[in-house]
């Protein structure tokens, strides 16, 4: 007597969650270096050799379909927005998941080096005036 073994669908977990959205390649991200860590990921910057770029990849743990659910939803969103003080989003990637955003980086200055770049005679360098700059104190 035989048994029948039913077949399990093997169709990859990412497919159709991602529809719609570009995608990256994770062996096009070279010289990835760890900037953060988190109990869902970690972020990365690295070179994007296809156009030559830095951007940022974040990359997530695990592959359960309410996790593949939750990195489309966030990517969906990301492509949605156009704001200057959000990264762009660029594309997700399935193996390893990632999303890939703009590289961005940040200028922290101190209070004395923000008082010298604020000297109006320094404002008046590049151009602007102390009355068209504004700064809050937290």
């Amino acid at each position: 007597m035989a048994f029948k073994i039913p077949l399990v669908g093997t169709k990859s977990l990412s497919k159709g969650y991602f529809e719609g959205l570009p995608n990256f390649a994770w062996s096009d991200v070279k010289d990835k270096d760890e900037i953060g860590k988190g109990s869902f990921g970690s972020v990365m910057k690295g070179n994007y050799i296809p156009s030559g770029k830095v951007v940022v990849v974040k990359r997530f743990f695990g592959e359960g379909d309410s996790q593949l659910r939750n990195i489309a939803k966030e990517a969906k969103m990301l492509k949605s927005l156009c704001h200057p003080n959000i990264t762009q989003f660029i594309g997700v990637c399935s193996k390893p998941l990632a999303i890939k955003t703009a590289y961005v980086a940040l200028l922290v200055l101190s209070v004395r080096e923000l008082a010298l770049v604020a000297h109006p005679r320094n404002l008046q360098q590049i151009g602007l005036s102390a009355q068209t700059v504004s700064f809050r104190t937290a």
